[in-house]
């Protein structure tokens, strides 16, 4: 509540006061949220289940990105440990 005494906070109260205005940002942070959440996750998965190194999670993500912003459902052969 440091932005009710500021004399020129980042985001005025009165701004997510309004009901709509208030509704999207909160869309927008859980949306953000969700992204980071997926990131941090797959990084998790790619380290400690696939056991790649950091620099080869590092090089996965991205493609797995496109891929899936493309509508494209992952390859079964780049899935394979080998």
């Amino acid at each position: 509540m440091l932005q009710k005494v500021d004399r020129h906070p980042l985001i005025p109260l009165h701004v997510l006061a309004d009901r709509n205005r208030g509704a999207a940002y909160l869309t927008l942070m859980l949306g953000q949220g969700g992204v980071f959440a997926l990131f941090l996750f797959l990084t998790y998965y790619f380290q400690d289940v696939l056991h790649y190194s950091p620099i080869k999670t590092g090089r996965r993500v991205p493609c797995d990105d496109v891929d899936s912003c493309r509508g494209r459902h992952p390859d079964p052969k780049r899935l394979v440990r080998t």
